[in-house]
């Protein structure tokens, strides 16, 4: 489809589509463009999900599909993009996805180490207010040389 004929305008009077199904300007029935518009929009979202799936290949082809019934910018980014994995190849995106999954035990342990320490700073926190509650020590007399000397005799004996 041109640009002039995108799913925002009736395709005999170029109206604004305003989603009934006859024209309000020229009575057409828009009926089969709105199920074009439909198709089109299935497969974009089963083409994105495909993506996210890592089928690159049957995304493309519902992408191509999508641009196919109805075409708009947003299908054609999407086509592009599925066209662009497709020709990286799937051993690249094995490659990838195994470096994720050594990556992810690397992350938990690490997401491990984060939660230990955390405990720990916590712990030492809840030490430190434990210590500070506690009464100050009262201070020790000073003994004098001679009281000190008859304890160490009492010792002795």
């Amino acid at each position: 489809m041109t640009e002039a004929l995108t799913p925002r305008c009736c395709p005999v009077c170029q109206a604004r589509f305003r989603g009934q199904s006859i024209c309000s300007r020229c009575g057409a029935d828009l009926k089969p463009v709105m199920f074009l518009i439909a198709v089109a929009y299935r497969c974009r979202a089963a083409a994105r999900q495909a993506l996210l799936a890592g089928k690159f290949k049957q995304a493309e082809t519902l992408a191509s599909q999508a641009q196919a019934a109805c075409s708009t910018p947003l299908g054609s980014d999407l086509l592009l993009l599925s066209r662009w994995l497709v020709s990286l190849g799937s051993e690249r995106h094995q490659r990838s996805r195994r470096r994720v999954k050594e990556h992810r035990p690397v992350r938990q342990g690490s997401a491990n180490l984060v939660k230990l320490h955390r405990q720990i700073l916590r712990a030492v926190d809840r030490l430190e207010s434990t210590l500070r509650r506690l009464p100050a020590p009262s201070p020790r007399k000073k003994r004098s040389r001679r009281m000190a000397g008859r304890i160490k005799a009492r010792s002795r004996v």
